[in-house]
């Protein structure tokens, strides 16, 4: 598989930043917000089911400022809360899928029960261009 360059994962980080603030905004109101975004990379994209699988890649942990790299092998003893406040997850969990050849990008996030989205991109040049495919909540 040929490794996507870095641009390509800052500009998924940039949409998970994106999705943070946007949560910052909802938290306002129905708050309080997930502490942090536990985001894995994933080898593959099942379109019948709509959501990132296969094989675990690499993670990051993202707290609303800073990515942090999650070796693969402290993976094992990571746990998450899942239990809800009011929105949000405690801690909230994304997921994304480069192709092989880097020209498509699947992007999901979770921070709650009903706040979530997950989008098809096909990258065009340095700039992702949204498929209309997937769902928001």
């Amino acid at each position: 598989m040929k490794q996507a360059g870095d641009w390509l994962y800052e500009k998924i980080f940039d949409e998970y930043r994106k999705a943070w603030q946007y949560a910052e905004k909802v938290a306002e109101q129905f708050g309080p917000l997930s502490k942090s975004v536990h985001i894995n990379q994933y080898s593959e994209y099942d379109t019948e089911k709509s959501n990132c699988s296969g094989e675990t890649l690499q993670s990051w942990s993202f707290d609303g400022k800073l990515f942090r790299r999650i070796e693969m092998k402290s993976r094992k003893n990571l746990s998450f809360d899942r239990s809800v406040s009011e929105v949000f997850f405690d801690v909230a969990y994304g997921r994304f899928h480069i192709s092989p050849d880097g020209s498509v990008v699947v992007i999901e996030y979770f921070f709650g029960l009903k706040f979530g989205q997950d989008y098809v991109c096909k990258v065009n040049g340095d700039e992702f261009v949204d498929q209309g495919l997937g769902w928001k909540s």
